[in-house]
């Protein structure tokens, strides 16, 4: 009898918890949703709340200044290192099939030639680099598009970090040269648009000091 009380009185301790942890989350949610919703009022705001949440949810593996602390994760101050592209040119891919369903099949098995496109996109794809010509005689272009940016559908944009393809590797994680890339499913949708939206701002203040 003594056990069933404590057993119940345990279970309305707990039930009397949840909705107030359930309210910190909320409330959370609430004022990244009003960031969000006015981005160039709440620039500063935005940019603390996703540095808090990086260094929090991001920077044991990335490093605090998203560099990847030599190898050890993904350098997020750029799109693709020429290691990770040479791996995907010659492994395929098959990250984000809830955005591409198709994957991408192994694509160059002449090794010159695809170190050559894998050195040309980690560049960010220069012209009048000799790997732009391969790019587009191996049909590189027809699924990432002539400029790298992708299509809709059929691959993702390798050419430069945006938005939409962080948020991606965000919710779905990723598999490649480096390793597995754990998903951060599990957080709202109001959380990963902020460190999104900080990440991505690691890219460009890294382009603006070069």
């Amino acid at each position: 009898m003594r056990l069933l009380l404590l057993i119940l009185l345990l279970s309305v301790l707990c039930d009397a918890e949840v909705p107030h942890a359930m309210q910190v989350n909320s409330d959370e949610d609430l004022k990244y949703a009003l960031f969000l919703k006015n981005p160039i009022l709440y620039k500063e705001q935005i940019h603390q709340e996703g540095k808090a949440l990086f260094l929090k949810r991001c920077s044991y593996c990335h490093g605090k200044d998203g560099s990847g602390q030599g190898g050890f994760a993904a350098d997020l101050r750029r799109r693709i290192s020429k290691e990770s592209a040479y791996y995907t040119i010659k492994n395929g891919g098959n990250n984000f099939r809830g955005s591409f369903a198709g994957g991408m099949p192994p694509m160059i098995k002449d090794n010159s030639k695809a170190q050559s496109v894998a050195q040309y996109i980690s560049l960010g794809m220069p012209k009048s680099h000799p790997g732009a010509l391969v790019y587009q005689q191996t049909n590189c272009a027809r699924c990432h598009g002539e400029s790298g940016h992708g299509r809709k559908y059929l691959a993702p944009n390798i050419h430069n970090f945006d938005l939409k393809t962080i948020t991606m590797i965000l919710k779905n994680g990723k598999n490649g040269y480096i390793g597995l890339m754990q998903s951060f499913n599990y957080l709202s949708d109001e959380e990963i648009q902020i460190i999104a939206i900080y990440t991505l701002s690691l890219s460009h203040s890294h382009l603006v000091g070069e």
